[in-house]
């Protein structure tokens, strides 16, 4: 498999008209909400993003604590029957159990959006935007809603509405990283290149120092805007970036031999391949 990349690699080195970069970024969803039995909040963690990248808090609004309170029992049971198949990513059972929440209480707006979420992880994008939307109606806050609304309308080609999605998450809690980053995704899928490098820039600087898988992510798809505005220094200069948060980045590497490659760097592009094809 390396011997058959390496002759692949080879052959893109001798088309100096060739532009390629491994991009990976399909939007990032949040997490299933955890309801407390009564009013105790409860914070978790689990990897939930979708493609290569994820982060992931599982969180409670102080409105969905209170909401468990006040539902019927065998509701709130289906729920947290529903986070727990999330959890195992039994995803189908986790459908399953959130909806038998919604049948128990139609007015469960936690379980519409931890529904929506579900619905991702399976492709049902319209399901999803139908429940999220659904949550909004009844919590027109819900930030989470309007965060995984988005990735649903990313993964349908609907960039409009998914950058207007991020932009609600934006208005809500305007130091959000994943908003700005799946806000910067749309744009660069819109070819707007410029206006995703703000984004992607600003999401770094929410992001924690510390979150360097994801730091990793941003860096990624940063350097491919660069790569597509023909712009090969700084986009080597942001998969290095990528390369010091992830030393095991294959992508990281084969998108900077990419920018090496269109630098007419060839023998630090081959450098770059050899090192993906290693990894890999």
């Amino acid at each position: 498999m390396a011997l058959i990349n390496m002759l692949r690699f080879l052959r893109a080195l001798l088309n100096p008209n060739m532009i390629f970069g491994m991009r990976g970024a399909l939007g990032i969803p949040s997490n299933p909400k955890i309801m407390a039995p009564l009013s105790n909040a409860r914070f978790l963690s689990s990897v939930v993003f979708l493609v290569v990248f994820g982060i992931v808090c599982l969180s409670c609004f102080a409105a969905d604590a209170a909401a468990s309170s006040v539902a019927p029992q065998t509701a709130q049971s289906s729920f947290q029957a529903g986070v727990a198949a999330f959890q195992q990513q039994d995803y189908r059972g986790a459908r399953d159990q959130f909806s038998e929440a919604i049948r128990l209480q139609p007015d469960f707006a936690t379980a519409y959006s931890n529904r929506c979420l579900t619905y991702i992880q399976l492709a049902q994008y319209q399901e999803a935007i139908a429940d999220c939307s659904k949550a909004l109606e009844l919590r027109p806050t819900d930030k989470e809603a309007f965060l995984n609304r988005g990735v649903a309308a990313y993964r349908l080609g609907d960039f409009e509405n998914a950058i207007a999605d991020a932009t609600h998450v934006l208005e809500l809690t305007p130091h959000d990283p994943r908003a700005y980053y799946n806000r910067g995704l749309a744009r660069a899928e819109q070819g707007h290149y410029r206006e995703a490098l703000v984004d992607y820039g600003e999401a770094l600087r929410q992001l924690s120092p510390l979150d360097r898988s994801t730091t990793a992510l941003i860096q990624n798809d940063r350097g491919i805007a660069y790569l597509l505005l023909q712009q090969p220094q700084p986009a080597i200069e942001a998969f290095t970036e990528a390369i010091q948060a992830n030393s095991n980045d294959v992508r990281a590497f084969f998108n900077r031999g990419c920018a090496y490659h269109q630098q007419g760097n060839l023998l630090a592009a081959l450098d770059d391949f050899t090192q993906a094809t290693r990894i890999d």
